[in-house]
């Protein structure tokens, strides 16, 4: 391990692949909840939104 200052654990700000994944999803379907219920409403929505 030349130049490393520790063994990679396999975890990106203390939280595991899995975790992150668990958050984007969550962020992702909150964003869409909130766009689809509230203004623009789901027709209206886009994707760069």
């Amino acid at each position: 391990m030349t130049g490393r200052l520790k063994a990679p654990t396999g975890r990106y700000g203390g939280k595991t692949a899995a975790e992150r994944q668990a958050e984007r999803r969550r962020r992702f379907l909150d964003a869409a909840l909130q766009l689809f219920g509230d203004a623009p409403g789901y027709r209206a929505t886009t994707v760069a939104a």
